[in-house]
């Protein structure tokens, strides 16, 4: 059960995610991310702002909450998919597009903390760091010449402004 002798009003502390929040989508699904920290609570709840960017800009942005996995107190798992309303993708979207989540954690549902940035990207169009939240398009990118797009290799597409997202537990 949950420690009561932690405060859960205070939220999580020491948060991060498995290889830096970078997930290359033609490795995995990107579905969803564990987050190791201190979490006091056993039901938390994620907020979560979406961004899918495309050519320098976010063409679809969106908001929700969703209640992540409680794995032990210092691990929980957000599906990130869940909370995303399905919009069919055209080809240059599913291949060329960055999706970026940021994720701020809460043992109360009202207190949030630090921020941590989740990236999925399609290393075969893109080398992305986390560190500077950017993201350079491959000149050997297969699908860059197929579906028309405009930008040139080796841009960097800076997505560290675009989004933001929160995870909050809720106790009781």
């Amino acid at each position: 059960g949950d420690d009561c002798s932690e405060d859960v009003t205070l939220p999580p502390m020491n948060i991060s995610l498995p290889a830096s929040g970078l997930c290359g989508k033609e490795t995995r699904a990107c579905k969803k991310t564990n987050i190791f920290g201190q979490f006091a609570s056993q039901n938390v709840t994620c907020r979560i702002i979406y961004s899918q960017i495309l050519n320098h800009k976010s063409i679809h942005t969106q908001e929700h909450t969703v209640k992540a996995d409680y794995r032990n107190p210092y691990m929980v798992t957000v599906n990130l998919k869940t909370a995303i309303r399905n919009k069919r993708e055209t080809s240059e979207t599913e291949y060329l597009a960055v999706d970026k989540y940021e994720l701020s954690l809460s043992n109360d549902g009202t207190t949030f903390g630090e921020t941590v940035v989740f990236i999925a990207y399609n290393e075969k169009c893109y080398l992305c760091e986390s560190t500077t939240d950017s993201c350079t398009l491959l000149s050997s990118c297969p699908y860059r010449t197929a579906t028309g797009t405009t930008d040139n290799p080796g841009f960097s597409l800076s997505i560290g402004v675009i989004v933001g997202a929160s995870c909050a537990a809720v106790v009781g």
